[in-house]
């Protein structure tokens, strides 16, 4: 028994190494950002599309960068837009940040939702209200009925009161309405 295809190879990753990269597909387009890796810079903030050019031949296109660095988040598409839901910075000795990145200047950083109009790239990215939930990495985001659905994750580097409680799961769940901005 044959399979009707077979796996290609495709060109190289042009970023550096990592993990922990977020995608979401527009069209026959896979967009790509951020991630982290074991040595500096730790996080990311560089994005690739993978698409195929009039000849066939895949090819990385560069992207435009996110507003910071980012890695663990989950993304999905609406039609032609992206959108990012959390997400964490990473520094290689502490861990994963999710309320604050590691220098303290985005707060909230895993409960920040951005979207990115493939049509319009030169736009750039668009920061919307962010999550009332909380703050969290490696989650699982879904558009259904044009509304997206935030379900879990985790938290990173949660202290309370002086008192470091590292990551915990997260159980609260969220839905967004692109069209009324608001949270629920």
């Amino acid at each position: 028994d044959q399979p009707a295809s077979k796996w290609n190879s495709l060109p190289e990753f042009p970023g550096a190494a990592r993990q922990g990269l977020f995608s979401a597909r527009v069209g026959d387009e896979l967009y790509l950002w951020g991630g982290f890796s074991y040595d500096e810079p730790y996080s990311y903030d560089d994005g690739w599309k993978l698409s195929r050019d009039p000849q066939g031949q895949w090819t990385w296109t560069a992207l435009p960068a996110l507003p910071w660095l980012l890695n663990s988040a989950a993304a999905c598409s609406i039609g032609t837009t992206i959108y990012v839901v959390g997400g964490a910075d990473y520094d290689g000795v502490t861990g994963f940040f999710t309320e604050a990145d590691r220098h303290g200047k985005h707060k909230r950083l895993g409960a920040k939702l951005l979207i990115f109009d493939t049509k319009h790239p030169e736009s750039g990215w668009i920061e919307c209200p962010e999550c009332p939930g909380t703050a969290r990495f490696v989650h699982a985001v879904q558009a259904v009925g044009g509304r997206l659905f935030v379900l879990g994750g985790a938290t990173g580097d949660v202290v309370r009161d002086g008192t470091r409680y590292g990551y915990c799961t997260v159980v609260d769940n969220w839905m967004f309405d692109p069209v009324s901005n608001e949270w629920t």
